[in-house]
């Protein structure tokens, strides 16, 4: 009982910080690449929470039905697409640096802010980005970044929808006090 509320409560907080890292111009370039970076860390967590499960339905995949099939399908897709974001996010974050190597992004407490004062700032957040131009360094990287981080949100948004009955049991479950809870699955 005990992990399925932990499980319940990690994908709550991975939905809620994929939204937020959706919309890079409210949090700002540094908060959306550590939010990226977490997301990471609960997806991993997420991914050893069930692993027994995934080596279980990938064994017997074939002898599935066509539904568990496909939410297996979905699932492999969204971890795919949000591979790629996280790898493309850090490449952008070198190509604006100037510094390419990971463990120099890793490393800088901003991440990826370019040095050379191009972008506008107030505060420490970026005002504006400048456009990328095919041909620019990093223009590809920029793109895959972008069509990958909306095919997660696709097909996350897709899995919320596919597992909506469960969601609102278990979060009915787990909180029946909540006066957010109450209207949830009505």
């Amino acid at each position: 009982m005990e992990s399925k509320k932990v499980n319940l409560w990690l994908d709550v907080i991975l939905a809620v910080g994929l939204a937020m890292a959706m919309i890079p111009g409210i949090t700002g370039r540094p908060m959306h690449q550590r939010i990226g970076i977490a997301l990471g860390v609960g997806v991993v967590v997420h991914l050893l929470l069930h692993w027994k499960w995934i080596v279980a339905m990938s064994k017997s995949f074939m002898r599935l039905p066509g539904t568990v099939r496909f939410k297996l399908a979905l699932n492999s897709l969204s971890l795919l697409a949000f591979s790629l974001t996280i790898v493309s996010g850090l490449m952008n974050a070198a190509t604006f640096s100037g510094d390419a190597s990971a463990g120099a992004v890793i490393q800088r407490s901003d991440l990826a802010f370019r040095r050379d004062g191009l972008l506008p700032r107030q505060d420490g957040r970026e005002l504006a980005r400048p456009m990328l131009r095919r041909g620019d360094a990093g223009f590809h990287w920029h793109v895959i970044h972008h069509v990958t981080a909306l095919l997660t949100l696709f097909t996350v948004t897709l899995h919320l929808a596919l597992h909506w009955r469960r969601i609102a049991s278990a979060t009915k479950r787990f909180m029946p006090e909540s006066p957010f809870v109450r209207g949830i699955g009505s």
